[in-house]
């Protein structure tokens, strides 16, 4: 037994990707999430290094990725790691593919590592006029963040959403009493829109 864990914390490089599998029509969703790491070197000059990831959401967590979020976007992924391979067609310096006699593309097997999100929070900051929108579908879902921090324990309904974000609205943790699989909402800054959704992959 072993442990599978990644935890990044950092900004998207572009705009969500969602598609469908081909085979059983399940969503996925590809994000590219960059990390910053600064340090003083012996000569006293500030370095900066930049690493980017490859993220990959399914199902419920892919849709409300590709719904919420946009380049630039203050993200935190839990998730596994993991390497595939597939097959890729080969191209020149100048990005024109590399064919055979026959004119048929070359292709060779390449590798990836790419972190499987398990869930995804987002830490933007609320916007100045709005809050991010509801996922089409889960009206009535949505518990009223004005509900106050000593209300009774409230379950969140199966793909349900708190969202805390006005100043006199934040959830506190004992204020609501999730199911399991449910994504909550607990926003400890009442700046901040601090959403996070979970969703299982195990088997996918």
């Amino acid at each position: 037994m072993g442990i599978n864990l990644s935890i990044i914390e950092g900004h998207m490089g572009a705009d969500p990707v969602l598609k469908n599998t081909n085979t059983n029509n399940v969503p996925v969703c590809n994000i590219r999430v960059a990390t910053n790491r600064k340090w003083t070197n012996k000569a006293g000059q500030l370095v900066e290094d930049t690493q980017w990831h490859n993220v990959v959401c399914w199902n419920k967590v892919a849709l409300t990725t590709a719904q919420f979020m946009r380049k630039g976007s203050h993200v935190l992924v839990e998730g596994r790691m993991q390497t595939r391979s597939f097959m890729g067609q080969t191209t020149y310096e100048n990005g024109q593919p590399v064919v055979d006699g026959a004119g048929n593309p070359i292709l060779v097997k390449r590798y990836t590592t790419e972190i499987v999100a398990s869930s995804v929070t987002f830490l933007d900051k609320k916007p100045e006029n709005v809050a991010y929108a509801q996922p089409a579908g889960v009206a009535g879902n949505v518990a009223a963040a004005a509900v106050p921090a000593a209300a009774p324990a409230a379950v969140i309904p199966a793909g349900g959403f708190v969202v805390a974000g006005a100043p006199a609205a934040a959830v506190a943790p004992a204020a609501v009493a999730p199911v399991s699989g449910t994504p909550v909402v607990v926003a400890a800054d009442p700046n901040a829109v601090a959403t996070t959704f979970v969703q299982p992959v195990a088997g996918v």
